[in-house]
Order: C-alpha cells, then structure tokens, then sequence
C-alpha cells in the first residue's frame, strides 16, 4: 500500500498523524533547517501498510459544506478582555467541560513555546485563549487523548485546519465523542524561528516570561503587536518594528504546504469554524470595544453544540459572501511572496540588527501621526461615532 514516503515534503503540514499512527514505531519527527518538523523513517522496520498515508490531512482531507454561519461575541467580559477576537472558543470550552468533556488546544508555556495541552479544568482555559501566531505542536497529545476517548470521554479538540483532518483521520472510530474546532489559518511560522527570534532580540537576561500576539488596549477592539512581560515591566513593539511579526504578516515566513494549502476554502473540515470576522464592523449589533467571531457550522453535531452556548453570545447571520471576498483564506492559500526564499536562511546568516534593519520597516510621517491620534482617541469615543454613522446610513 505504500508509506508516506510517496508525499511531497512541501505538502506535509507536520502534524504528526503518522507518527502516532505508525504500528512498527519506524517513523519520528524531525526539524528540517528551517525548523519546521517533518517525518523520518526507519525504512527497514516499515511493512508498507499504508496507514500513514491514511490519516495523512494532505492525501485525505475530508471538508463539508456549511450548514449555517454567524458573526457573533461572547457576552461574558471577562471572556473578551482574554480573547483576540469575540471569545467563541472558551464559551464552547466552558460548555463542554461542564458537560464532562475534555479540551485539546494550543497554550503557550513558560519556556515560550506553543503546544496543545488536554484539560477539564475551566481555570486552565484562560491559558488556552489569544492568538498564537506560531506552529504549535499538537502531536504529544495523540495519546492522551486517545486514551480518554477509549474510557469512553468527550474530547474537544481545536486547531488549524490541517491538524483538525489529522484527528478526524486518527479518530474515526470515535468521532461521535469528539467535537473538532477548526480555525480559519492564514499560515504558520516555525517554532524554532519563533524561540531563536524571542532570545537573541527580546530575551538576552532570560526576564522574558510572557509574549502575547494581540491586546486589547484602551483605544483599539483588538490590536495586532507583541506585548512582552518582563514581571512589573510590559513592553509593546508593532508589528512593523518587528520581524518576526512583519513577516509573518506579509505572509513571508510561513510552511511551504501553508501556500498550496487544501482546507484555505468555503468548505471546512471542523464540526465548526472559528475566526476573526472581516465583516465585523458592518453588523450594528455589536459594541464598537469589541472584536467580532465568525462562526461557521458544517455537521449537524456543530450546530447542535451552537445551539446549546448561543443564548450565552450575541450573534447575528453572517452575509458568508461578502465574508468570503473579504477573508481571502475562506477562498484560496496565501501566496508565497518572492522574499520567502530568503528569509529562515537570513536569519541563519545575518546579524541581528542587519536582519532586523532588513524585514523591518518605519512609518510615513504622517501615517505615524495618524496612528498615534488614533491611540488618543478611547474606544468609547470612538463607539458614538461608529453608532451615529450607522444611524446615518439608515436614513
């Protein structure tokens, strides 16, 4: 039947399916120079069973149509003030633990990287919200959570969409325990481009304890910038200032398979879809302070969960076409801009400021001033006028 050998390593997401799924053991993962974790094998012990190529998401994925699509916000603050976007995920986490179940998504830990952890714990699932703009490794919960599925437990898993096809194909047995969450993915840098950037730029001292992706400032819904916590001291850096976060913006650092990706489409592969709403802005239902949830349903189990958390959102229909223009990865792949081919063997090579200098960028002058009247103006003032340009339109 073959072995994953026949697949493409550009193609390969990495999301460990095979390894876990392996009956001879012959195969582990290993960081190319990029840093990007990719399958090995140990071809002599290999019985060519063609399970590997089975559960792989690149040869089999599985999609389905949506059912029904929302733009929608958690009504609980806490929950917003903790999420990037409009707190879907840990109104469905909450829900799910309190019907016994478990939750598999990604956290960053104190050593700075990012990986899903299992938990049943609704305290542990604050960790567990906020954007993650990094590769997380999903592949070390395999086991655990097959071993709760096979007590008979409830498992929701969340994730990129090509690491939701993986537990799909993995799991098909059990599919009526699990309820997968996938997340509308625009692509995903390596770990080691993400550990290496934070120590020689931002972690010298090793005082680095905390690093978020996106805030919610006093002025801004949501803002895109690193925030890094030193203890007391918390220092913010845009993302233009910044390479990593540039690149990652550009769309200039991510996977090769995250430019030919299968599941950047209308179809999904998760019982349901999460992801910042482009269209957010245009639903008058919705505070100006907050950042709006699109909500995809695609199985019948999805919408059935929905249903049961809704009451606890305010949410409206999603127009899923105008979406679609909008949020070009619910149509296509980003494209691989020409500078990817430099920039992880960039890193390697060049002194930090000289990279830095490189992939970074400062302002116009008077786009700087903008943004920093813009950063004057607080939410609420903002909110009044958002509300009477909607007023406006109506007449």
């Amino acid at each position: 039947m073959g072995n994953f050998s026949a697949i493409n390593k550009n193609d390969c997401s990495g999301c460990g399916a095979c390894v876990q799924i392996c009956p001879q053991s012959c195969l582990a993962l290993r960081p190319d120079k990029e840093g990007f974790l990719h399958p090995i094998m140990d071809s002599q012990n290999c019985v060519n069973c063609g399970k590997c190529i089975k559960v792989c998401p690149v040869e089999n994925p599985k999609k389905y149509v949506p059912l029904a699509s929302y733009a929608a916000i958690s009504k609980d603050n806490t929950m917003l003030k903790k999420s990037s976007s409009g707190a879907i995920f840990p109104l469905l986490a909450q829900a799910w633990i309190q019907e016994e179940g478990y939750v598999c998504a990604a956290e960053m830990t104190k050593d700075l990287s990012v990986k899903h952890v299992v938990t049943n714990k609704i305290n542990e699932l604050r960790k567990m919200q906020g954007s993650k703009y990094v590769q997380s490794y999903a592949f070390d919960t395999y086991e655990e959570m097959k071993r709760l599925l096979e007590k008979g437990k409830k498992v929701l898993f969340i994730g990129t969409p090509c690491q939701v096809s993986a537990v799909r194909n993995m799991f098909k047995k059990n599919l009526d325990q699990l309820l997968l969450v996938d997340l509308i993915c625009h692509g995903v840098p390596s770990q080691l481009f993400f550990q290496q950037h934070l120590s020689r730029t931002y972690n010298q001292s090793n005082r680095l304890q905390k690093v978020l992706f996106r805030d919610k400032p006093f002025y801004e819904a949501s803002s895109f910038r690193f925030t890094m916590k030193y203890g007391n001291h918390v220092r913010h850096i845009q993302p233009n200032r910044d390479a990593y976060y540039n690149l990652f913006l550009k769309g200039a650092s991510y996977r090769e398979s995250c430019y030919t990706c299968r599941y950047a489409c209308a179809e999904r592969v998760g019982d349901i879809t999460l992801g910042d709403c482009s269209t957010g802005s245009t639903y008058p239902c919705f505070p100006y302070s907050s950042t709006v949830s699109t909500v995809i349903l695609s199985t019948k189990k999805g919408q059935l969960f929905w249903d049961k958390v809704k009451s606890d959102a305010v949410y409206c229909k999603l127009n899923f076409e105008e979406e679609i223009k909008r949020n070009h990865q619910l149509c296509e792949p980003s494209k691989r801009p020409k500078i990817r081919d430099a920039v992880y063997q960039d890193f390697q090579e060049l002194p930090k400021d000289e990279f830095e200098k490189r992939y970074t960028y400062q302002l116009p002058l008077y786009q700087a001033i903008k943004q920093q009247f813009r950063h004057m103006i607080p939410l609420s003032v903002k909110g009044k006028i958002r509300k009477f340009q909607f007023t406006i339109r109506k007449k």
